[in-house]
């Protein structure tokens, strides 16, 4: 069974793989999910942001996006304990670790619908990064609130700037990126790596990982986004 060390002892947990376009996210749970979220990390002083979809959705249609799957945030890595440390506390209000991946991302589900958080380590002065995916530093400390369904959220103060570097200038126009009639196979593949990395020893698998994050890492590249972040 899979373990995470906390300041307040061991977690265990079981994996549950989790694939691109494993369902339709159901809006009612998903919200109330995340308001009890925001409620335990409050009272733990826990930071966090709304990111990726869950941004994109909060400032277009003003709810969550009708073909995404979950629900994204973002944090600082530093603060990665305060969040192992409501563990216990989110178990308790139905919350359980669905997959860590201790280069910065945890996923949590409750109701069978998930959030994840991905905690962005330093890259340089301008740039962190969370297994690959490049993050302006200035949208972590840059913050401010938005309005999501009534309810106040931290978010990258420049919204439009943050949504236009995930998902480019026409951000405005819905695309739907995920296929929610994904083959038997490609299901199957994607859940084999979940186990791989969960089992098999880092140094296995430590040049795969590396590719994959490349492969991440470059089509911010290519898309321009990232050259004043390099300089």
């Amino acid at each position: 069974m899979p373990r995470i060390k906390t300041p307040k002892g061991t977690y265990k947990f079981k994996l549950i793989p989790i694939y691109p376009g494993w369902k339709l996210i159901d809006k009612e749970k998903a919200f109330e999910n995340l308001c009890l979220f925001k409620e335990i990390a409050d009272r733990n002083d826990f930071r966090f942001f709304l990111a990726y979809g869950t941004l994109l959705g909060a400032i277009r249609e003003k709810d969550f996006i009708d073909h995404d799957e979950d629900i994204d945030l973002g944090a600082d890595y530093q603060d990665v304990d305060v969040f192992m440390s409501m563990l216990f506390e989110l178990r308790e209000h139905g919350f359980e670790v669905a997959r860590w991946d201790d280069r910065g991302l945890i996923s949590i589900i409750r109701n069978n619908e998930y959030i994840d958080i991905y905690f962005f380590k330093k890259y340089n002065n301008k740039l962190l990064i969370n297994c690959g995916e490049p993050l302006p530093k200035q949208f972590l400390d840059n913050q401010g609130v938005i309005e999501f369904k009534g309810v106040e959220f931290n978010a990258p103060a420049d919204t439009v700037g943050a949504v236009e570097y995930w998902y480019g200038k026409d951000w405005q126009t819905p695309a739907q990126w995920l296929d929610f009639h994904t083959p038997k196979w490609r299901i199957w593949m994607f859940k084999a790596m979940q186990w791989v990395k969960l089992y098999i020893p880092k140094c296995l698998t430590k040049n795969l990982l590396k590719k994959k994050e490349q492969t991440m890492f470059n089509k911010y590249l290519e898309r321009g986004v990232l050259d004043e972040y390099l300089n």
